[in-house]
């Protein structure tokens, strides 16, 4: 069976941890032949070890053949931007898209471990240092997460939203992590979809991480807003 995959219209050579690409929105994977894999994992780089484990709700793609196959896709597209250290979906969508009763994910979230013009470099100063390095004019600029949650909403309800190729917005910082909102339209065979994502960017041991929550116009359940916060916090409380 052909498992379509949405993936990014164009592609960047370098990502740098103060230049977001949009070559981490990426890949809405449709999957069949689903079983649930564990989710805790440690992952290392540069000799530096992080505890991961997806938000409550999310679950990781199994060790099968055609699960390694997809996550190695996602990889791929990813590798641009920096390593893959985590990818998972909604359980409950996983559960359809194993019984047939669905062809593909509307949420999913991933954590990269980031490049710096194209090489995995740790980070020597202090979390906060280096998100209000990263944050820049907006280091001062709190995020808003009602705000953000109202506005996630309205755009939810409008699934015929027109999305650009690319925008990039900064949110506003938190004394952890940058957050930022991107849009693209991904494509997956004759189908076009908008798909927004928040990200949040931190350090984590010494490196550098994004961790993002991405969704279609036909996602249910919290906003992305409030599913980045949640994987955060668990990384941060796990490490």
């Amino acid at each position: 069976m052909n498992v379509p995959c949405f993936s990014r219209l164009t592609r960047s050579s370098s990502i740098g941890v103060n230049n977001l690409s949009r070559t981490v929105l990426l890949a809405i994977t449709a999957l069949s032949l689903i079983s649930f894999g564990a989710n805790a994992e440690t992952v290392t780089y540069l000799g530096r070890s992080i505890n991961l484990d997806p938000p409550p709700g999310f679950c990781q793609l199994n060790s099968s053949p055609e699960e390694r196959a997809l996550f190695e896709y996602q990889r791929r597209n990813t590798e641009p931007a920096g390593e893959l250290a985590q990818f998972a979906v909604p359980c409950t969508e996983l559960a359809d898209v194993r019984a047939l009763k669905a062809d593909r994910f509307t949420r999913w979230v991933q954590v990269l471990v980031l490049k710096r013009k194209g090489q995995l470099l740790p980070v020597s100063a202090p979390r906060t240092q280096f998100v209000r390095g990263l944050a820049g004019h907006f280091a001062d600029t709190p995020l808003d997460v009602e705000r953000l949650s109202r506005r996630a909403n309205k755009h939810l309800a409008q699934t015929n939203t027109a999305v650009t190729d690319f925008s990039y917005e900064p949110l506003g910082t938190t004394q952890d992590a940058f957050f930022t909102r991107m849009k693209m339209m991904a494509q997956v065979g004759t189908v076009t979809s908008p798909v927004s994502a928040i990200a949040a960017t931190t350090v984590v041991n010494q490196l550098p991480i994004g961790v993002y929550a991405f969704g279609t116009p036909k996602a249910k359940g919290e906003p992305a807003i409030e599913t980045t916060r949640a994987y955060l916090r668990q990384i941060l409380d796990r490490n």
